[in-house]
């Protein structure tokens, strides 16, 4: 009883907002009329000047009547109406509504409480008999309801107060009938609750009054909920709930200002359902079930189809809320009543209900051409629906072939028919996509639970990879398709190359690592360590070839979402690859000097590089940053190659070392093993001067300055390691060569500059290879 009279109270205090808000806005609107009307008077005094209208020039003879009629037009002086300013209530204003109206919302919800406290102190203290109580309280409300359509003429929101509270009082005696005396039966309630409903629309559509009609429905779909009996019986529920729906969509129909009930009713029949099947259902009560929802949701189906073709709607947005509310409420309850007792058949009802909205979308595209925003609506139900189907009905990496096969249709379909909204959706589509076949089938599914099948892995043939390639297909295919010219189609081509150069890298990477998981499972145990070790190494080369393509491509077609993920790779793949380079070689007893995984990496990256300077050369003017991508590139270069002799004769003395630690008792072995050691900086020392002569070579025979500034540098560092570090470290009969040598070479380079004098007073070439 409590629970009903707060119920009662919230809808009170609902219906008596809305009413204050419709009319505070009728208020606003006289309120700004009668300024008009008071400008449009005063703009006849002297005071108010008019605002000359300049007269267009006339290129056509028109006859003398029409003439006359535009200029006597034109010659009216136009005044500029200032915008009225809000209206703000007086004190008498404010004491009128909330006497008049609030008062009255509060008066009936009292005399609601009132009955309801008579009830249960009658069922407390045995007052009369339980027939009595009820017929007391029956009599009550009608009389209420017969003194309001008495006094609407004069006094119309005090009727409606009155009226409302008739009504509900007569909902409160059907209540008590049923639930605390058993007076009647079920079926017997359910009727009154109908006859009682629609006495609340009748009286609504009589005196226009809003807050009667959302009485209605709120006293029409909350009793069910205090009728339930011990065994329920869902027939009469739900020709009850069906019957109040359709009556009140019908006073809907009639009076389209009262739009708001329209979700309201289909929220409460949906409300209704879910918890009568939490509560009660059972899978032999799976027919009725699937009846009742699915004429529901035809009910309002029809309702929306009428309502677009006869286009009497005036609340374009409202609609669209009811379409998409009515479309999930049934799935959402389809899907409950499938999976519970035919959970194989789940899917194939989605797909045909996406059918049904896609035939839809046609018959009004062919009847009705100008109601875009409704076939669009129905479109985007049908896309929805067919993605849910196809992830219902398949699992894994079908699922992914069949949603790229599906955003492929939608691209070409929107390329078609040129429809915007179905480029977003296949842009969603291509998204969901891309999550599914990564992160949800590779990385959760795969990687951490069960990486790899070892004994059933086939490189490039697997369900895996043809979910990848044929995704990169449809992906390949749809920006193909799709050429239409404008800032949307522009964005949806920019995404398309973005996620084909992403897709592709994550494709070439996953195959690397599934590879490189097979190789260590099943190659021989030697090898094992080294692909350990450096399978981030390996990782780091296959990105850098995939840039190679990539930049080449962007450029060549210029393609900047392509060139720019190329170069992002690229630069990403050196950052993985330096730390690997610089470590020493593990396990270091398999270190074979520029036979080994490091200095064929170092090598690939040497080639690519040496192709990227060639390359870009060819391209400086497209974009204005090639030039500093060129600059950088030549550097790099030159870093990799000084990089690959200094960890290739570190690693070859360290492997030195390693078998000499292994028979430690050998004669002089201290002394042979500080012999090793110096070696090794003297031919560090050696090979860096080394290197540094050629780059000078190279800058002096090709005139390109920045390898000779490079080669400065490292003679630089070169010297400096020299004095500092060699000096202080080697023994004297290694000192006495690594100076001797150092001195010929800095003479010789010397040399080298007074011959080349007037080349380098001259004009510098600064174009390099």
């Amino acid at each position: 009883m409590t629970v009903f009279l707060l119920l009662v109270l919230l809808v009170s205090v609902i219906v008596l907002f809305a009413q204050i808000r419709r009319l505070s806005q009728k208020l606003k609107y006289l309120d700004g009329e009668f300024y008009t009307f008071k400008q449009r008077f005063a703009s006849e005094s002297p005071h108010i000047a008019p605002v000359n209208v300049e007269k267009p020039l006339r290129t056509v003879q028109k006859d003398k009547s029409q003439s006359r009629e535009e200029h006597k037009e034109k010659s009216r002086p136009v005044y500029q109406v200032a915008t009225p300013p809000k209206p703000v209530r007086s004190r008498s204003e404010w004491e009128a509504l909330i006497g008049g109206k609030y008062l009255n919302r509060i008066g009936a919800v009292a005399l609601i409480l009132g009955a309801g406290f008579f009830l249960k102190s009658a069922y407390d203290n045995n007052w009369f008999s339980e027939s009595v109580r009820v017929i007391i309280v029956a009599v009550y409300g009608l009389l209420l309801i017969q003194i309001g359509t008495r006094l609407y003429q004069k006094a119309r929101i005090f009727a409606q107060g009155v009226i409302g509270t008739g009504i509900s009082v007569l909902y409160l005696s059907v209540y008590a009938s049923f639930n605390y005396y058993q007076l009647v039966s079920q079926i017997i309630a359910f009727v009154l609750l109908l006859v009682i409903t629609a006495m609340a629309f009748y009286y609504a559509l009589k005196y226009e009054s809003l807050a009667v009609a959302l009485l209605g429905w709120f006293g029409g779909y909350v009793s069910p909920l205090f009728l339930q009996a011990d065994i329920p019986n869902e027939l009469n529920l739900f020709l009850y709930l069906l019957i109040t729906s359709v009556g009140i969509l019908a006073i809907v129909y009639k009076n389209r200002t009262w739009f708001a009930l329209e979700p309201l009713v289909l929220s409460s029949v949906f409300v209704h359902f879910l918890y009568w099947y939490f509560s009660h259902f059972s899978t032999d009560k799976f027919l009725i079930a699937l009846v009742f929802v699915s004429v529901i949701w035809l009910l309002f189906y029809l309702n929306e189809l009428v309502t677009i073709l006869k286009d009497v709607s005036r609340f374009p947005v409202y609609r669209y809320f009811v379409s998409y509310l009515n479309v999930s409420l049934f799935y959402i309850s389809l899907y409950l009543l499938m999976e519970k007792c035919h959970p194989g058949w789940t899917g194939r009802v989605t797909l045909f209900l996406a059918i049904i909205y896609f035939l839809t979308s046609l018959g009004i595209r062919k009847i009705r051409p100008a109601a875009k925003e409704h076939i669009f609506q129905q479109h985007l139900s049908a896309i929805v629906l067919l993605i849910l189907a196809t992830a219902i009905q398949y699992t894994g990496y079908t699922t992914v072939v069949l949603w790229s096969l599906e955003a492929l249709l939608l691209t070409s379909f929107a390329v078609r028919f040129k429809l915007k909204y179905v480029w977003v959706c296949s842009l969603l589509l291509y998204g969901i996509l891309l999550f599914k076949l990564v992160i949800i089938e590779y990385l959760f599914k795969d990687h951490f639970f069960s990486r790899l099948d070892i004994e059933g892995y086939n490189f490039l043939f697997n369900l895996q990879d043809f979910a990848f390639l044929f995704t990169l297909f449809c992906l390949g295919v749809s920006r193909v398709v799709f050429k239409t010219e404008s800032k949307e189609g522009n964005f949806y081509r920019f995404f398309l190359e973005y996620g084909f150069a992403i897709l592709f890298l994550i494709f070439c990477t996953v195959e690397t690592d599934d590879f490189m998981t097979w190789y260590t499972s099943t190659a021989d145990q030697k090898y094992v360590p080294v692909i350990k070790n450096y399978r981030l190494l390996i990782l780091s080369v296959v990105w850098f070839i995939y840039s190679l393509p990539t930049v080449c491509y962007g450029l060549r077609f210029k393609k900047i979402s392509l060139m720019s993920t190329g170069l992002i790779v690229l630069l990403i793949s050196h950052f993985i690859a330096l730390p690997q380079i610089l470590q020493g070689f593990a396990p270091v007893e398999k270190f074979i000097l520029l036979l080994n995984i490091r200095a064929l990496t170092l090598v690939t990256f040497a080639a690519g590089l040496f192709f990227y300077v060639f390359y870009l050369r060819r391209h400086t003017q497209k974009y204005w940053f090639i030039d500093s991508v060129l600059v950088a590139v030549r550097y790099v270069l030159i870093f990799l190659l000084f990089a690959l002799i200094s960890v290739e004769i570190r690693d070859f003395f360290a492997r030195k070392l390693f078998f000499l630690q292994q028979t430690p008792d050998i004669p002089n072995f201290q002394n042979t093993v500080e012999r090793l050691k110096n070696l090794e900086q003297l031919f560090l020392s050696a090979v860096w001067i080394m290197y540094a002569i050629i780059l000078l070579f190279l800058g002096i025979w090709r005139k390109i300055t920045y390898l000779r500034t490079v080669a400065f540098i490292l003679l630089g560092l070169c010297i400096a390691k020299i004095f500092i570090f060699d000096l202080s470290y080697l023994k004297t009969s290694f000192r006495f060569i690594l100076f001797i040598g150092l001195g010929m070479i800095l003479l010789g380079v010397s040399y080298l500059y007074q011959r080349q004098k007037n080349f380098l007073e001259g004009k510098q070439n600064n174009s390099a290879p």
